[in-house]
């Protein structure tokens, strides 16, 4: 998924479930966040000593990690910013897993893919799956929010 779609889902998801403006912006931060691990793979290829597991939909991708900061951030009110953050991150790994590549059902391994799709059915990247994607959960976020208590 693109970096906007990311983006999209985690504002949509911050707007039905009434956040404020911080918790909302965290959210989002933490829907584009797993991503970073592409500037690793960037630096792997350059320079040849970043390991195998630290680049793109690597351990950045395990739904381990996003489980770990909820749970801390549900538990510890000092810490509250994780479950935002968590929150916003497992918006990206459920979008990444509606796509072919899937995301990593063990942190360190590269084989075992977790996918929401069949990979016929796949939302390929920058596509227009994906547009449609974006429209279908933008609307199912202005029917649900006036539902949904504030």
């Amino acid at each position: 998924m693109r970096k906007r779609t990311h983006i999209i889902t985690g504002a949509l998801t911050s707007y039905v479930l009434h956040l404020e403006i911080l918790p909302g912006f965290i959210v989002i931060l933490g829907s584009v966040l797993p991503d970073i691990d592409v500037n690793f793979e960037k630096l792997r290829h350059k320079l040849k000593l970043v390991p195998s597991w630290l680049t793109h939909r690597g351990i950045t991708h395990w739904w381990g990690l996003p489980l770990i900061m909820g749970l801390i951030g549900a538990f510890n009110l000092k810490f509250r910013v994780l479950l935002y953050l968590s929150l916003g991150w497992t918006l990206h790994l459920l979008t990444d897993a509606l796509t072919p590549s899937g995301i990593p059902v063990y942190p360190f391994s590269k084989e075992k893919r977790f996918r929401l799709l069949p990979r016929k059915l796949a939302i390929r990247y920058n596509s227009f799956g994906e547009l449609v994607f974006v429209i279908l959960i933008t609307l199912v976020a202005f029917l649900i929010r006036p539902l949904s208590l504030p």
